[in-house]
């Protein structure tokens, strides 16, 4: 392995770890605001739905919604390079 393969797969892992805390914290935002809602501790299948909804809209969770969109985006971009470009 190379040091530019290692240095990729580091950052891949950096990343993937900042993308995964961003979306547990994400998931059990949605699960408080639906308590707080609800009442119930465990939210079903509807009541995350509509958690989902109010995220994707609310002004207050903007910075949030982009920061996670842009680490999908740039995990998408740093797994598919290797395999568009032919060096992985």
């Amino acid at each position: 392995m190379t040091g530019v393969a290692i240095f990729r797969v580091v950052l891949l892992g950096l990343v993937f770890l900042v993308w995964a805390f961003t979306a547990y914290r994400i998931l059990f935002r949605f699960r408080a605001r639906n308590s707080d809602e609800t009442g119930e501790m465990v939210p079903g299948t509807g009541g995350m739905m509509k958690q989902i909804g109010v995220w994707w809209r609310s002004p207050e969770d903007r910075s949030e919604r982009n920061t996670f969109l842009f680490l999908t985006f740039v995990l998408v971009v740093m797994v598919l390079t290797p395999v568009l470009t032919g060096t992985g």
